[in-house]
C-alpha cells in the first residue's frame, strides 16, 4: 500500500513537471506585439546572442530601410525641394565643409560662377543639398544651415531649387494601369492583363506658402518685382494657354528627417525626375482653421534615366 502511495506521489510530480516544462519545449520562438522575438521563452535580450551563435539565422523582410518604409516604427516628416540640378559641375569651384558647421572654405566662390547668396549647391561626393547664406570671399562662404557632412575639396553642382518649407503632409500615389485580355474560352473573366500605362502624383500641403514659393509651384502665377531692389511688389494669376507639363517639368526631391535633422542616407531621399504642378487651389480664410495651400504634382517618365532597361519615374539611392 505504501508503495502504491509513493508511486502515485512520484507520478503526480512528473505530471506537474511536464505541465510546467511543456510550453518551454514546444514554443521555440514567438513574435511579440512589440515586434521583437521570444527565443525559448527568454525574451528579446537573447536575440543578439542568438544572432551571434546562429550565423545562418535571418529575419525575412527586414532588409532595405528606405524613404518608402522601414523595419522600425517611425514618424515621417520630410524636406521637400522642387527644381533642377545642373548635370555638370561648376568649373573652378571646390568645396570643403565640416559636419555641424556653417563655415565653408574652397575656391571659385564668385558671382561669375553662380555662387551667390540663396543658391543651392550639391557637393558631388555628398548626399545633401546645402544653401549659401553669405559669400565672404572667393575662398570662404557661410551656409544657411550647418553642413551634415565633412567633405574636402570636392566639386559642386548648382541646384536651381526652392525649399517648399513647412508642410502638414506629403503624400505619394503611384501605380500601373492594366488592360484586360480576354478570350472566349474564359468567358467574361480576364485571361490575362497587360500593362498599358502608369499613374504617379504627389500631393503637398504647404503651411508657409510665400509668394516666392507660389511662383514656383503654381502654373500661371506671375510676380512683379521692383526693377531697382528686386523685391516683390505684386503678383497675379493668368492663363498660360498651350503650355504643357513637360515645358515646365522639374525634379521634386523629398528627404526624410532622422534624429531631428535632414537625413544624409541616400535611401532616405526619393527623387521624382519630371513633375509639373496641377493648379487647383482652394484657400479658406476663417478664425478657426489653419490656412494651408495644397499643391498636386503629376509625375512623368524620364526617358534618360534607365534602370534594368526600364525608363524611370522616380529613383531612390544609387541606380548606376
Amino acid at each position: 500500500m505504501k508503495f502504491l502511495k509513493f508511486f502515485a506521489f512520484i507520478a503526480s510530480i512528473l505530471f506537474i513537471g511536464c505541465s510546467i516544462w511543456q510550453p518551454e519545449i514546444t514554443t521555440l520562438f514567438s513574435f511579440r506585439n512589440d515586434g521583437l522575438l521570444n527565443f525559448f521563452g527568454m525574451g528579446e535580450s537573447v536575440l543578439p546572442y542568438a544572432m551571434a551563435s546562429f550565423t545562418g539565422l535571418a529575419i525575412p523582410g527586414t532588409e532595405g530601410n528606405s524613404v518608402l518604409g522601414k523595419s522600425t516604427l517611425s514618424l515621417g516628416p520630410a524636406q521637400v525641394l522642387y527644381g533642377n540640378i545642373s548635370p555638370t559641375v561648376v568649373s573652378g569651384v571646390t568645396f570643403t565643409s565640416t559636419s555641424a558647421s556653417t563655415a565653408v572654405t574652397g575656391t571659385g566662390f564668385t558671382s561669375a560662377n553662380g555662387i551667390v547668396p540663396g543658391v543651392w549647391l550639391l557637393p558631388t561626393t555628398g548626399t545633401a543639398l546645402v544653401q549659401v547664406a553669405t559669400v565672404t570671399s572667393a575662398t570662404a562662404l557661410v551656409l544657411r544651415s550647418p553642413a551634415t557632412q565633412t567633405l574636402s575639396a570636392v566639386t559642386v553642382k548648382i541646384a536651381d531649387v526652392v525649399d517648399l518649407g513647412g508642410t502638414t503632409k506629403t503624400s505619394f500615389k503611384f501605380g500601373l494601369t492594366k488592360a484586360e485580355l480576354k478570350e472566349s474560352q474564359s468567358g467574361d473573366t480576364a485571361a490575362d492583363r497587360a500593362v498599358t500605362g502608369y499613374n504617379a502624383s504627389i500631393e503637398i500641403e504647404l503651411t508657409r506658402a510665400t509668394i516666392a514659393r507660389l511662383e514656383k509651384v503654381t502654373q500661371g502665377f506671375q510676380i512683379s518685382r521692383d526693377p531697382l531692389t528686386g523685391l516683390i511688389k505684386g503678383f497675379g494669376f493668368g492663363l498660360p494657354i498651350g503650355e504643357t507639363d513637360l515645358d515646365i517639368s522639374k525634379q521634386l526631391m523629398v528627404t526624410l528627417y532622422s534624429g531631428g535633422a535632414i537625413s544624409t542616407d541616400p535611401l532616405d531621399q526619393i527623387t521624382f525626375l519630371k513633375v509639373a504642378p496641377m493648379t487647383d487651389a482652394e484657400l479658406m480664410y476663417d478664425a478657426a482653421g489653419q490656412r494651408v495651400y495644397k499643391v498636386t504634382f503629376n509625375a512623368y517618365i524620364d526617358p534618360n534615366t534607365v534602370l534594368n532597361g526600364v525608363p524611370q519615374i522616380f529613383t531612390v539611392g544609387d541606380i548606376s
